[in-house]
């Protein structure tokens, strides 16, 4: 399994936040006096803050059409100075002074920034939860375009960080889709056009990519499973010409081990009535005969499937899926047991041993 890119290394953050993040702290210049200055205005986070934000904008000015996130400039410097408002926060609820600096902030940078490879496309009312949920999107739809699909080369890793950040992102795309349904039922949305156009292509493929990984779990889960089947089977053949007495039922315990035994005796009923042909209270001769014929015809009947249906059948007894993963379950077969049949016959039920109305007990047992 191919191991997914570095977090830290992705794109996004790499060109964009990390140039931000460690841009010279000044006053705004440019542009920035118009689009970032005044919006902040009314937040109280002190000059120091303010520079930081003005630093992180000039330096976004100055790319050039030769720099790779040219065109993406402005809208990360907008999710950006977000993030820096949030971490202000500190998770505290936004006041009219921020909500009014916020939308300030969308308003401005649309006016600024109209060209057409750069334009600012953000919402000005706009909940904090969502915007955070818009952010994750674009910059996954940036870092899946820039990287050519690197995100999705060889085999797609569907363990460690990557998972998670693969969930949070898939969450983040239904959140931003359900956004857009309402929204555009109402009045129309420039993000959410964009949201249609472009990043929700993106969204699908990553979802593509999740089911392969629930997928990829559920044949992981079989295949442990079926080797766990057949260790077990294997121990229980080798130990069943054992049993002769109730002292050597204890030792195949003892040798088929803490881990097997429980196993066997969860998954396959035919143990309980074995036992009670063993451990019994009633003797007598005539019932220890009816006890041995259901003995026996349980354990023919649990051989004979465990040993001619193969690994498909198996797969579908031992490792059934509960309907969601199709793919994965084989169907069960419920072939009428000619075993038990013939046994019926010659015990003088009056059942032919060709009669198929009987179903055996190798139907698959819950």
């Amino acid at each position: 399994m191919t191991k997914g890119p570095d977090l830290n290394q992705l794109p996004s953050k790499k060109k964009f936040y990390d140039v931000f993040d460690s841009a010279t702290k000044g006053k705004c210049a440019g542009t920035c006096e118009n689009s970032v200055d005044g919006a902040l205005k009314t937040l109280s986070y002190g000059d120091d803050f303010k520079k930081e934000i003005c630093g992180a904008c000039n330096k976004a000015s100055t790319m050039s059409v030769a720099d790779d996130p040219y065109n993406e400039r402005y809208n990360f410097l907008y999710y950006w100075i977000w993030q820096k408002v949030l971490d202000k926060l500190n998770g505290g609820a936004f006041d009219s002074k921020m909500e009014f600096s916020m939308k300030s902030l969308c308003l401005n940078m649309k006016n600024e920034y109209k060209g057409k490879s750069y334009e600012v496309i953000c919402t000005e009312n706009i909940d904090k939860k969502l915007l955070l949920q818009r952010k994750k999107v674009h910059e996954y739809s940036y870092d899946y375009r820039t990287m050519d699909g690197g995100i999705l080369m060889g085999t797609p890793n569907c363990k460690d960080e990557w998972s998670t950040y693969r969930k949070e992102v898939l969450e983040a795309c239904r959140k931003v889709g359900e956004g857009c349904m309402v929204t555009l039922l109402n009045s129309s949305d420039s993000y959410c056009d964009d949201f249609n156009s472009k990043y929700r292509a993106h969204c699908d493929t990553l979802k593509l990519l999740e089911l392969y990984c629930d997928e990829h779990a559920a044949w992981t889960t079989a295949d442990k499973k079926n080797t766990e089947y057949s260790v077990a089977n294997a121990e229980l053949q080798a130990a069943l010409p054992k049993v002769t007495t109730t002292a050597s039922i204890s030792s195949i315990f003892g040798t088929l081990g803490l881990t097997v035994a429980p196993f066997l005796l969860y998954k396959y009923k035919p143990w309980s009535s074995w036992f009670g042909n063993h451990f019994g209270h009633n003797g007598g001769r005539k019932s220890n005969k009816r006890k041995r014929r259901s003995t026996e015809s349980t354990f023919d009947a649990f051989t004979e499937y465990t040993t001619t249906e193969g690994a498909s059948t198996i797969g579908s007894t031992i490792c059934d899926l509960s309907g969601e993963n199709s793919t994965v379950r084989s169907s069960v077969n419920t072939r009428p047991s000619t075993t038990m049949n013939e046994r019926t016959g010659r015990a003088g039920t009056g059942t032919s041993a060709n009669n198929n109305t009987t179903t055996g007990h190798h139907q698959r047992m819950n």
